[in-house]
């Protein structure tokens, strides 16, 4: 049985249907109407509009007026900016609708990818490859670009068809921009075929296009090309004046190849005036900078330039180096290859450095064929001036009738070139006559056609009102009766939604609880990867320092052992400089020890092995490990008061890495922190200050905190200050923090004092063992500069010595002459047996063998065999020896276990 209340929500849900319904018959026409009142601009009508229009239009329109002006910006940007335009390309194809549209679009990705040198371009320009539909302005700038893409491609004929083409549809169209480039490209291919007097009146033509177009990079494109012309026709001041002007009005160029070109068109009218200082300069400077951003044929612009402003210069032989770069460049050879377009430009010239380096047959001989290879029914500039420097090089070789031929026949063959340059003209005068009667005629057309669009347009706005008020009319009386039927249903509805809504909420905060704990889930894993990650990079950064130390050892042991030798060996013959020579030379093998100690310590990642270090010494010594780790823009200030702690060196050195890391952290622009050691309440308090930016209260209390950081996620773990107090409770003392925001902070570890032996920093008690005599002694070391080195170092010393590279040949070596009495080796070593293993199985042969062994690693061995670090001197290398031989006559004594243990 159907209720009441569902009988009216039926019947309200009926009449709204209806209303509905109406709507949606209305609507349509309402739609058309608007649809007919939104007109587009036409292409040629918005390339018109200065940059700031379409930019406006591009930013404020919407749908297909929008994406027209953006895929005309592109356009605009080609000539300036890739960047600018490739984000101009991008938004438009984000919204391309209509066909003619998406060809535009098509063919400026094509543009833009071949003018970036992107692999891609071969496979965006197959738009260009074959015929695509639309309109007069579609197709004028898909010509354009297959004339673009025929020339660079140098296909030249090809280029010539395609621009004419242009030229005939931006005419009757009107497009100044097209008309600039079509007659550009026409111009281009006859000055690159030599033939410039033909060139001039397109180059003109799109000369006086570009003054009217709303942006100057088109202009100042045709400019540099003009001038260029301007050369080959012997005008070559008024070409520098047009490159000057065109350098300087537009911005730097993002495409290197044009750079280039454009420099060396300056290069070339500097030297045909003479005003030579600092071209050469200048064009060297373009190319050092673009030659990897162009491909190999475009260098030949530079070389050119090059050759003739070394021509101009009087250095021929410069000039036949940078030409014979051009042949290079393009695969060619002379005479066989004069029919390649950059060695035309470059034979002439080529035949005039010849001549004037002394070769005046060669240059005869390559006139010659120059000439022979070109069709004298087709003359070019090429010929004329070729038989004007053929003349030339017949006076200097003494053929005065050859020379006089010549001349004739450059006269002659210039005589040709004006009269062909006259007709063209004439030609091409009555062609543009043709053409202005067919624009006309086409505006003409055009003009009756947007009268009558604007009629029309009139006829759908009235329309549209009609559409409008009847619309208004049905929506005021659907909007009374509908507000009667909202007041009915708000009542049913509301207990309905009141339910609904409780239910949302209800399940709403399930999904934020379930939310906030995958959110938690998620921050942990990430904090958990990026402590995993963190470590990783100390673990290996731990491995790295550890490694160059040990290299770094090694070649420290041969310079101090072979300064040594030196000084012992001619002690009484050395001079001052000589010893002054091998202070410097131990004085830099110390500092690099010292250097390694500090990599060493920082790698090293065993448990606390405290040691009695004078603290003020240890500082000094690891200063410059830490001014490094700095940087050039902080000092460090120390003051140091003398005392002695017992601490882990390389956790003390770890801890004050940590401090000076965070004051460079709280001092963005540098300055100076204050390291201090100092004596309070028997006490060692190693402080490290700096006025950087400070922690608040708040920060300062959970500073030691393990993971908490105050720097942003990514820049840092929040454990340095937590290892720093960590070492200092592990040894005994405290870490105290003072900090105040916005004037800096000071941190001081607190450390017992020690009263017991003291160690230096390479971990050696500071004792004398008693001498040894004379002894016979193998050496085992794989690196045979250091085996060589100590063998004479020990030979000095007095010692018998015997060397082997490995434990197999010493076993071998012992086997034919007997163990000797002292067996010094390297911990680490090629072959099945290491130091310490060979040393266990000679000693378990040869129970008085003694042993020393050594290792440029600083926790290489812990075992009972002495041990000796490198770097050392032949005084250290005698007291370990002397401490090897201790252990056997008198038992270990406290200093030796004592240096096995630092070791």
């Amino acid at each position: 049985m159907v209720t009441g209340r569902e009988h009216l929500l039926t019947s309200h849900r009926a009449r709204g249907r209806a209303m509905v319904l109406g709507l949606l018959l209305i609507l349509p026409q309402l739609g058309a109407a608007a649809s007919a009142d939104t007109a587009i601009e036409s292409w040629v009508t918005l390339r018109q509009q200065p940059t700031e229009s379409l930019e406006q239009q591009a930013s404020v329109r919407t749908g297909a007026a929008q994406v027209r002006a953006r895929l005309m910006l592109a356009d605009r940007a080609l000539n300036q900016s890739a960047a600018h335009a490739t984000a101009y390309l991008q938004q438009a194809e984000a919204g391309l609708s209509s066909a003619d549209a998406r060809t535009i679009a098509g063919l400026l990705r094509c543009q833009l990818e071949h003018r970036r040198g992107e692999a891609s371009a071969a496979q965006s320009c197959g738009i260009a490859r074959q015929p695509v539909p639309g309109d007069d302005f579609v197709q004028a700038y898909w010509h354009w670009t297959r004339a673009y893409l025929a020339y660079r491609e140098g296909e030249h004929e090809q280029s010539l068809s395609e621009a004419t083409q242009v030229t005939t549809l931006a005419e009757r169209l009107g497009d100044l921009d097209l008309i600039a480039q079509g007659h550009n490209m026409i111009g281009l291919h006859y000055s690159t075929r030599l033939r410039p007097r033909m060139a001039l009146p397109h180059f003109d033509a799109a000369w006086q296009a570009s003054e009217g177009m709303q942006y100057p990079a088109v202009r100042h494109m045709v400019q540099l090309n003009l001038g260029s012309n301007y050369t080959y026709l012997g005008r070559p001041g008024e070409a520098l004046e047009l490159f000057r002007e065109a350098n300087e009005a537009q911005a730097p160029n993002i495409y290197p190849t044009r750079q280039l070109i454009a420099q060396s068109m300056v290069a070339q009218a500097q030297a045909a005036i003479g005003e030579t200082e600092g071209a050469e300069a200048q064009l060297r400077a373009v190319i050092d900078t673009v030659r990897d951003k162009v491909l190999p044929d475009a260098l030949t612009f530079g070389y050119m330039g090059l050759g003739k402003v070394q021509l101009a210069e009087g250095n021929p032989q410069g000039a036949l180096e940078s030409f014979d770069k051009i042949l290079v460049a393009t695969g060619q050879v002379l005479p066989e290859g004069v029919e390649h377009s950059r060695i035309q430009l470059m034979v002439v010239p080529y035949a005039r450095a010849l001549r004037q380096s002394g070769d005046t047959q060669g240059a005869i001989d390559l006139l010659n064929a120059v000439i022979a290879a070109i069709p004298a029914q087709q003359p070019d500039q090429l010929l004329v001036n070729a038989y004007s420097e053929l003349a030339t090089a017949c006076t200097a070789a003494g053929d005065t009738r050859g020379a006089t031929r010549a001349r004739a026949q450059s006269a002659l063959l210039q005589q040709q070139l004006w009269d062909e340059s006259f007709h063209y003209r004439v030609a091409r005068l009555n062609s543009r006559i043709d053409a202005q009667r067919q624009t006309e005629a086409a505006a003409s057309a055009r003009e009756r056609a947007e009268v009558q669009a604007q009629a029309d347009s009139r006829e759908a706005q009235l329309r549209w009102q009609a559409w409008l008020i009847l619309a208004l009319l049905v929506a005021s009386g659907l909007l009374f009766y509908s507000r009667r039927i909202q007041q009915r249903l708000a009542l049913a509805e509301r207990a309905v939604s009141d339910r609904l809504e409780e239910q949302v909420l209800r399940r709403t905060a399930d999904l934020e609880d379930e939310m906030a704990q995958r959110l938690q889930v998620e921050a942990d894993r990430r904090a958990l990867q990026i402590q995993l990650a963190e470590a990783e990079k100390l673990r290996a950064f731990g491995q790295m320092s550890a490694g160059v130390a040990h290299d770094f050892n090694n070649l420290l042991t041969v310079v101090s052992l072979a300064a040594d030798q030196l000084r012992t060996r001619d002690e009484e013959h050395l001079t001052q400089q000589d010893r002054q020579s091998l202070d410097s030379i131990e004085e830099a093998s110390e500092s690099g020890r010292r250097i390694t100690n500090g990599l060493m310590a920082y790698a090293r990642k065993q448990p606390m092995r405290p040691q009695a270090v004078r603290l003020d010494d240890y500082v000094r010594s690891t200063l410059p490990l830490f001014t490094n780790t700095l940087g050039e823009h902080f000092e460090i200030r120390t003051a140091l008061a003398a005392c002695t702690v017992r601490v882990d060196p390389g956790q003390l050195t770890t801890a004050i890495l940590n401090l000076l890391l965070n004051a460079r952290e709280a001092m963005a622009g540098g300055g100076v922190v204050d390291l201090t050691v100092s004596v309070v309440k028997e006490q060692a308090w190693l402080a490290v200050r700096d006025p950087g930016c400070g922690m608040a209260e708040d920060a300062r209390t959970r500073a030691v905190e393990p993971f908490f950081t105050t720097k942003t996620a990514g820049e840092g773990t929040g454990l340095g200050l937590s290892m720093v107090q960590g070492f200092s409770k592990q040894s005994g003392g405290d870490l105290d923090i003072e900090s105040i925001a916005g004037q800096g902070t000071q941190v001081t570890i607190k450390l017992p004092l020690h009263a017991g032996i003291t160690v230096s920093e390479s971990g050696e008690v500071l004792s004398e063992p008693e001498p040894v005599g004379e002894l016979p002694i193998l050496i085992v070391e794989d690196r045979s500069a250091l085996r060589k080195v100590l063998q004479k170092t020990l030979v000095q010393l007095g010692h018998q010595v015997r060397t082997a590279e490995d434990a197999a040949d010493a076993l071998a070596q012992i086997e034919r002459e007997g163990p000797p009495r002292l067996l010094i080796s390297d911990i680490v070593m090629p072959g099945t047996l290491n130091g310490p293993a060979l040393a266990d199985h000679l000693q378990a042969r040869y129970p008085g063998l003694a042993v020393l062994l050594i290792s440029g690693y600083s926790d290489d061995y812990r075992g009972g065999h002495s041990f000796l670090r490198k770097p050392f001197s032949a005084e250290d290398l005698e007291r370990a020896i002397a401490r090897a031989l201790q252990p056997e006559s008198d038992g270990p004594s406290p200093e030796s276990t004592a240096a096995r243990a630092s070791a």
